[in-house]
């Protein structure tokens, strides 16, 4: 995936930088960073092209994120 924000191009610098670095606690912290950041970036997109959601089906999403194990 091409890095479409600053955040995520930096993101993706400080995995990089820190999987040279082979600190393994810090390559999980920047990978999970740069995971958040892709995640982030995906939904803006797909948020931006979407109609208005209902106040269910905003409440269904929020749980996708807020409990990653829910059954939805």
């Amino acid at each position: 995936m091409p890095a479409r924000s600053k955040t995520l191009r930096v993101a993706v610098a400080r995995a990089g930088h820190a999987a040279r670095g082979g600190d393994p606690v810090q390559i999980e912290s920047t990978r999970r960073d740069l995971a958040a950041e892709r995640i982030a970036s995906y939904v803006e997109a797909v948020v931006a092209q979407a109609p208005p959601l209902t106040p269910e089906q905003r409440a269904r999403l929020a749980l996708l994120l807020l409990t990653p194990s829910a059954a939805v």
